[in-house]
């Protein structure tokens, strides 16, 4: 479902910013 592919984007790109906030 499109709901689906846009809530793993989400939570992928949440991810990557804690990463990257981390890695600061």
């Amino acid at each position: 479902k499109a709901a689906e592919a846009s809530s793993r984007t989400v939570l992928r790109a949440m991810t990557v910013a804690a990463l990257t906030s981390a890695e600061r």
